[in-house]
């Protein structure tokens, strides 16, 4: 329910700004602002705590509202999703925010996964290599984690790409019946 829910509001944000004539990448970077303030351990205990009233809470949003500098959309979403007691999916409408934005620019984020760091020339051949395969601008974050032995997981809008060794080693085991 709360992901339909948080595509409801995404698409009704982007619409928003649409009409306005806003890009909405401005909103996104915005949102994701808020969202790590929301996301702190701290917030979410605080916005939880059943003594504190709708009114109090409010004054707090309202007060992050005026340090953002947000617009008087996005402070008045953030009110609204507050008052119906839906503040707490707001991390998800971002992420769906987010998938709307990439879809109306044409691009997909990502993530790539190496356990090594990658060279800027190997860097530039996955984006590029993604970005044949997907026909769109591809915006890759890097992570390391050794886990995985070498090679690259990347994951990138709805594409998961496990060239890992530790996935290749996986897959011989279990197509020679050594698996445990």
């Amino acid at each position: 329910m709360s992901g339909k829910l948080s595509n409801i509001y995404a698409k009704s944000l982007i619409m928003i700004a649409e009409d306005k004539g806003d890009e909405p990448d401005n909103y996104l970077k915005a949102l994701k602002q808020v969202d790590g303030l929301l996301s702190e351990e701290w917030m979410k205990q605080f916005l939880a705590m059943p003594n504190i009233s709708v009114s109090q809470k409010s004054d707090i949003i309202q007060e992050m509202v005026d340090n953002f500098k947000l617009n008087t959309v996005l402070g008045n979403f953030l009110i609204f999703l507050l008052n119906n007691g839906r503040i707490n999916i707001f991390g998800n409408i971002v992420k769906s925010f987010e998938n709307y934005c990439d879809d109306l620019y044409g691009r997909v984020s990502g993530i790539a996964i190496s356990a090594v760091e990658l060279a800027e020339k190997e860097r530039k051949g996955v984006k590029e290599a993604l970005s044949s395969i997907t026909g769109k601008k591809v915006d890759l974050n890097y992570k390391i984690d050794e886990d995985i032995w070498g090679g690259i997981v990347i994951y990138a809008g709805n594409i998961v790409y496990d060239g890992s060794v530790r996935h290749i080693v996986a897959k011989l085991r279990q197509e020679f019946g050594l698996i445990n």
